[in-house]
């Protein structure tokens, strides 16, 4: 198997177990009304081709070596696509307007992920090269 391929099943089960998780977390604490989210295991079970299209994405955006706005546009559509597919849809809405708001709410989460991650890595980049410079000018 090559490190795609492995690097891809161990994020996607990383991804697995934290976002059913939170999910049961998001269930427990939904509990107080008769119209509720339920712990369906087959909603719990689509969870997984969504962390699978999240790992190939993540493992795309980081180790393939194409232009970057190839690798984040791969990212988006595979993310908010498997999101809406794998999420919303099965989540039975009502009208075709909960699944625009579903698909909106996706959007959202997806641009508020991304940049907290770019001001993350810009800040521990900016660290390290600090670091290097204090490293280099005390010897």
């Amino acid at each position: 198997m090559n490190n795609f391929a492995k690097n891809v099943i161990y994020k996607s089960c990383i991804y697995y177990t934290i976002s059913v998780a939170l999910f049961s977390i998001i269930v427990l604490f939904s509990n107080s009304s008769e119209e509720t989210i339920s712990l369906d295991p087959s909603r719990i079970l689509l969870f997984l081709p969504f962390c699978i299209c999240f790992a190939i994405a993540n493992t795309v955006l980081k180790y393939i070596n194409i232009e970057a706005v190839t690798r984040w546009l791969i990212h988006s559509v595979l993310t908010i696509g498997s999101a809406f597919l794998f999420i919303i849809l099965p989540a039975d809405l009502e009208s075709s307007s909960g699944n625009f708001m579903g698909i909106v709410f996706i959007i959202v989460a997806y641009l508020i992920g991304v940049l907290f991650i770019k001001i993350l890595s810009s800040r521990v980049k900016k660290t390290l090269i600090q670091d290097k410079e204090l490293k280099t000018k005390s010897k």
